[in-house]
């Protein structure tokens, strides 16, 4: 009996063997880039930013290019009301359908972005060499679609090979953030972003950072642009909180050199509620939301929280716009109309930057408009430096 019995265990530990080994692989391969020099690719002629000239600049994250309209991924959750109860759904995802479908998404973004002709494009989630991309180097696409550009790559994901979900594993991947100027950059620096706390949750919530980028303007100060993607899946905004007050503090002390400040990217947080630019729209007149049947995604947070300042140093504001959302839920495939869709994507600038104009770009397949290929949509500003 006893000998039957430990037969039983060690057929029932076999399992265990592979799979202890992997979380030991997934607890030796994790790190922390940290904050580091960033390599500048100069390829830009212009010298300076001139003060009272106006220039453009864009932010998109690009979702690896994997999300078009119908795909979901499966971190993200969403709620739908059926027989007086709340439906959990999520996504099914975690790489592109395709090759080819990387390579549309990939080259309808670099179109995209390209067609705008801006000065300077920040680009978020867009990858260099992943196999939930099949491998498409996104970060050589942007750059070919904008030429002539100084190119700043700061890695904020570099994954081992992740075997989830089962029936699609993730794989290995290697992506960041990308900043492009038609004026050269000086210097540039990778700035660190707090983390969530479980390993597993930092496999997929990426090494969260940010990147300045140094940019000489002809009256003798600089322009300091900064590339952001904060994080998601932190219930409540806790770490998001943490992640604001490290920019923050940077901006602040740019700012009292006297440099100008645009930090533009994909917060992960709503920015037109309680937004003082936005006074019409409160908790309970939210833009973007139009049925009683669809509950709020739980990691959806508000950048002002009800609080006007959202602790921003003074002489900064928040601008985004309110034409079309720029973040759709990605539990759920895209169509037009569907609730709880957020502007997460916008600029934080100094008072000394004047803002002439901004707006979202609507990108649109042949079959609808809106979300073509990403769940996020570009946020694209009009400025200029005011002299001082």
């Amino acid at each position: 009996m006893k000998k039957t019995i430990k037969t039983i265990l060690m057929i029932l530990c076999i399992p265990a063997v592979p799979v202890a080994g992997y979380v030991i692989y997934l607890l030796l391969t994790y790190r922390r880039v940290g904050e580091v020099p960033l390599v500048v690719d100069r390829k830009a002629k212009t010298d300076a930013v001139h003060v009272g000239r106006a220039y453009t600049v864009t932010s998109y994250n690009v979702g690896f290019g994997a999300y078009q309209q119908n795909f979901t991924c499966v971190l993200d959750r969403y709620y739908v009301r059926k027989k007086n109860r709340w439906k959990k759904i999520r996504g099914k995802n975690l790489k592109a359908f395709s090759g080819r479908d990387a390579e549309r998404n990939t080259s309808g973004a670099a179109g995209t972005i390209a067609g705008l002709h801006p000065d300077f494009a920040l680009f978020q989630e867009a990858d260099l060499d992943s196999d939930r991309c099949y491998h498409v180097n996104q970060i050589e696409a942007f750059q070919r679609a904008l030429p002539g550009t100084c190119s700043i790559y700061c890695t904020n994901i570099h994954n081992p090979f992740l075997c989830y979900p089962l029936n699609d594993m993730m794989g290995r991947a290697e992506g960041g953030i990308l900043s492009l100027s038609s004026v050269k950059i000086q210097k540039a620096d990778r700035y660190e972003l707090a983390a969530m706390d479980s390993l597993i949750e930092r496999y997929f919530d990426l090494d969260r950072c940010f990147s300045a980028s140094y940019l000489n303007v002809d009256n003798g100060r600089q322009l300091v642009l900064i590339n952001l993607h904060m994080s998601y899946y932190d219930k409540g905004g806790t770490v998001r909180a943490r992640q604001r007050k490290k920019l923050y503090g940077l901006i602040e002390k740019e700012r009292k050199k006297g440099n100008y400040i645009i930090a533009g990217g994909d917060f992960n947080q709503d920015l037109l509620v309680d937004n003082p630019e936005y006074p019409q729209y409160t908790r309970d007149n939210r833009p973007f939301i139009s049925k009683a049947s669809e509950k709020q995604p739980d990691e959806v947070v508000f950048f002002f929280d009800e609080d006007p300042g959202a602790g921003l140093p003074e002489g900064f504001r928040v601008v985004a716009s309110d034409n079309f959302p720029t973040c759709r839920p990605a539990a759920v495939a895209w169509k037009p109309g569907i609730s709880h869709c957020c502007v997460f994507d916008g600029f934080i600038v100094s008072d000394n930057v004047e803002v002439l104009e901004h707006r979202n770009i609507v990108t649109a397949t042949d079959a609808m408009e809106g979300f073509a290929f990403s769940d996020h949509e570009p946020a694209w500003m009009k400025f200029s430096l005011k002299s001082e």
